[in-house]
């Protein structure tokens, strides 16, 4: 990825990747390059115009929030993370719900639970759940934040979400 702008003044010394979303790097693509080519032809910004666009999603530590499509009452976890939790000195890796989230009763289905999670919840929102693996019914809302409260011991407690969507009554758990 660090092959086009990715290198301080010193060639020797690679930037991090806040720098490169900085424009700190320089070029170092040739004259004739495909990137040189691709640009006249097809006028492209750039190559790494795709890190400021607003999906851009960056897990730090292993963790953060990672923003899910919620489309036709179904989520989206292409090209996403679909776990949840947190390790001894590992941020917290939540997902909040985006796009055409109605208010209103939904199906979490856990694949699986990892960790010690007896004193943990699901919470979605401020609303908490009991974590088990399988499917349950959860209340939902736009931009709903759905995590992993730990509490006291629980160190470590991660869920594997399977799927998620809105509650109707063709699919009543």
């Amino acid at each position: 990825m660090c092959i086009i702008s990715c290198i301080s003044s010193h060639i020797e010394k690679i930037l991090s990747l806040k720098q490169v979303l900085n424009n700190k790097g320089i070029r170092i693509s040739g004259i004739n390059s495909w990137y040189t080519t691709a640009v006249i032809k097809h006028g492209i910004p750039g190559v790494f115009a795709y890190l400021k666009t607003k999906d851009l999603q960056i897990l730090t530590n292993k963790g953060g929030e990672i923003s899910l499509n919620f489309n036709n009452g179904v989520v989206d976890f292409s090209d996403r993370p679909n776990y949840i939790g947190k390790g001894d000195g590992i941020a917290a890796l939540k997902l909040k719900l985006i796009g055409k989230v109605l208010s209103g009763d939904a199906i979490i289905d856990i694949a699986g639970v990892a960790g010690d999670c007896k004193e943990s919840a699901l919470k979605v929102g401020s609303k908490r759940y009991p974590i088990t693996a399988g499917k349950s019914t959860i209340s939902i809302s736009p931009n709903a934040i759905i995590e992993i409260e730990s509490k006291n011991k629980d160190n470590t407690c991660y869920a594997v979400i399977a799927d998620l969507k809105t509650l109707n009554p063709s699919n009543k758990v």
